[in-house]
């Protein structure tokens, strides 16, 4: 009965999760995702993470996982703040639930967080607008095509960068939010660390830093 109890518990936190974001924002992960997720906790639930309140992290670290494997644009201080959960803590409980279940991580790469970050900043995707030879009909064009020169211009930076070992020992999705802002200065947009850092959901002072 207690097990499950903690799997139905795991999965109606699954469920919160999937509708509520960071601050807010939706994490937006389909039912596929979901229904991975479910699974994850249904087999992390076998007694081996011993007694105490662990449901919701146990619960954030299966969802950070799935998100990991499918490569999906979902940092882990996000599920973390999803599930009222320390971000430390959380890392904590997903690196021993990789060593228990023996699950592999493609590594992060941070190409997969620009098109997000690019398309949360409006003047971005007016700077793809401008340098256009064919101005579009109002409602011609989706947003993830306006904004494509502008993610183009990031992801060929954010791999210059890699090449000069730029990214080595820093958090690569606090890299992207560094990127947009110089990217939108190279077109003559200014857009403060504030604005990027919340765009790149990741904390202004650790852009600061960058």
């Amino acid at each position: 009965r207690g097990l499950i109890c903690v799997i139905k518990n795991g999965v109606w936190r699954i469920r919160t999760v999937a509708t509520f974001g960071a601050q807010g924002a939706l994490l937006k992960l389909n039912k596929d995702i979901i229904a991975e997720v479910k699974d994850l906790v249904t087999r992390a639930s076998d007694g081996k993470w011993g007694q105490g309140l662990w449901t919701s992290q146990l619960t954030g670290a299966c969802v950070y996982s799935v998100c990991r494997q499918n490569n999906l644009p979902v940092s882990m201080r996000e599920v973390a703040e999803a599930c009222s959960v320390n971000v430390f803590t959380l890392g904590r409980v997903f690196h021993k639930l990789q060593e228990l279940h023996g699950l592999k991580m493609p590594p992060l790469d941070p190409e997969n967080y620009v098109a997000r970050a690019v398309a949360a900043l409006p003047e971005l995707a007016a700077i793809s607008n401008k340098n256009s030879t064919v101005q579009p009909q109002r409602g011609s064009m989706t947003r993830s095509v306006m904004i494509a020169p502008t993610v183009r211009d990031a992801k060929t930076l954010l791999k210059f960068a890699f090449s000069r070992g730029l990214l080595i020992g820093r958090d690569p999705i606090v890299i992207v939010a560094a990127v947009v802002i110089v990217v939108a200065r190279l077109h003559g947009v200014k857009v403060s660390v504030d604005r990027a850092a919340q765009a790149s959901r990741v904390q202004s002072v650790s852009v600061r830093k960058r």
